[in-house]
């Protein structure tokens, strides 16, 4: 599986995105951050495999 700068530029915002709302909602920084990243990697892998899924 190639890396792919479209999916993982998405999965990023929505990882960073994540990490800043929990930061905001008193969460410890490092769980916000455990969570923005485990969610960031599994929206990259999970776009990736569909599209490699269904690629014409």
């Amino acid at each position: 599986m190639r890396f792919r700068e479209g999916p993982a530029i998405g999965a990023m915002i929505i990882g960073v995105g994540l990490a800043f709302l929990m930061n905001r909602a008193d969460f410890p920084l490092w769980q916000s951050l455990g969570a923005g990243i485990a969610v960031g990697l599994a929206d990259y892998f999970f776009i990736v495999l569909i599209q490699e899924r269904f690629r014409k």
